[in-house]
């Protein structure tokens, strides 16, 4: 499956740049009116170990999202992923900001896709009431690395009050500028069913002026480079986009630098969206393993670290699908770990214990097992219901309230 976008952003932690790609339909009524802000990040496996976002199961669970044209996927490299910039921590303090780069430009594209355009391509912002609808996952070292994210309203605070210059503002920038573009992009194609639209576009760049960016060092090739080809002549499709209400309420403002290539976003403020969160969990590591990719936690670090988890996953819609024979935690502790979860007063965590799985999913049965799963929670969530979860391996199962 190829995605729509490929494109970089900085990460928080450095300015690392930060390798991503976006996937949507291009049937999707975004700019309608109807727009639901809907997408869901996938993070991959330890990058050391050859982890990177072509994984076989990140693309399976990419693939089966897609299916069900929930939203906007979005999947990235962490730093030191192949062919990427920078080098695995020893932390995942590094990483974990990696993600939570990735989570801020998610929802920043998503509430400026919330956006009403007119036949000849005005804009305006429709303020929609209804909120953010935001699923975080990964796979193995990815949803270790979800599991110790900070709230996404938390991530949203932070970018909020990002000063100009900042990794920050530059990928609140990227997000406006990629917004709009997918709005052009659905438009037009829409308009001409006959048009072809396969490609994935590569963006890269700098959107803010290099005088304004924050630098940490000398240059290097981990930084953006400003002469990187901005894609399908978007300065001037966005420049052409007339404002439908004052500058107050305009979505953005585009304008063209006279001595360069470059696209400036007038950064207008807007109201703070809800966010509904959820979390999606495939072959999560547990301690000790998890130790093993980072610097080992104390013991008291770890319980802080546990009640936390509780907590988040309990709170919130969240699935973790595992198999009884991963090599990296035994089937016995992941089993006891969902159901202290699962067990909580109202929880809203459930599992899926697949038979014959291990930790890479080589297993055609259990990946069937695994989209049925994935499928069926994403059509709970979709649904406002959150109580569906899969117990057999059989293509048909239907889904039953309350199990797992």
């Amino acid at each position: 499956m190829e995605p729509k976008l490929s494109f970089t952003i900085p990460s928080i932690h450095d300015d690392t740049v930060l390798d991503c790609r976006l996937y949507y339909s291009t049937s999707s009524n975004i700019g309608s009116g109807l727009y639901r802000a809907r997408g869901a990040v996938i993070a991959h496996p330890y990058a050391p170990l050859g982890g990177c976002y072509d994984d076989p199961v990140v693309g399976l669970v990419v693939s089966e999202i897609s299916k069900l044209s929930f939203g906007f996927i979005c999947t990235f490299n962490f730093r030191g992923a192949y062919g990427s910039a920078g080098h695995t921590s020893w932390t995942g303090k590094a990483e974990r900001a990696d993600y939570e780069s990735v989570v801020g430009f998610m929802i920043e594209y998503l509430r400026r896709c919330d956006v009403e355009t007119t036949a000849d391509n005005e804009v305006f912002d429709i303020q929609s009431s209804l909120p953010i609808q935001l699923v975080l996952g990964g796979y193995s070292y990815g949803s270790w690395i979800c599991t110790h994210l900070p709230t996404p309203a938390d991530v949203l605070k932070a970018f909020d009050a990002a000063t100009e210059g900042s990794a920050y503002t530059e990928i609140k920038s990227r997000a406006h500028h990629l917004a709009m573009q997918t709005i052009l992009e659905i438009r037009s194609t829409q308009r001409d069913s006959n048009a072809h639209h396969g490609h994935t576009l590569s963006v890269g760049g700098e959107e803010t002026s290099p005088e304004k960016r924050r630098r940490s060092g000398e240059n290097s090739p981990s930084r953006f480079s400003s002469d990187v080809r901005k894609s399908l002549d978007f300065a001037r499709k966005l420049g052409s986009l007339r404002k439908k209400q004052d500058e107050s309420s305009s979505l953005i403002a585009g304008t063209q630098a006279e001595a360069a290539d470059h696209t400036t976003v007038e950064l207008i403020k807007s109201p703070v969206p809800e966010l509904k969160v959820a979390y999606l969990l495939v072959s999560p590591l547990l301690p000790p393993i998890s130790a093993f990719v980072t610097l080992p936690f104390s013991s008291n670090a770890l319980r802080a670290h546990s009640e936390v988890d509780l907590q988040k996953f309990s709170s919130n819609p969240t699935l973790a699908v595992f198999g009884p024979d991963d090599m990296f935690t035994s089937g016995k502790k992941l089993r006891a770990w969902a159901k202290e979860i699962g067990g909580k007063p109202a929880s809203q965590f459930h599992f899926v214990e697949v038979e014959g799985a291990g930790h890479f999913w080589r297993s055609h049965s259990a990946q069937r097992v695994l989209r049925t799963a994935i499928r069926q929670w994403f059509e709970s969530l979709s649904n406002g219901t959150t109580s569906c979860v899969v117990t057999k391996p059989t293509a048909d199962e239907s889904c039953n309230p309350g199990d797992g």
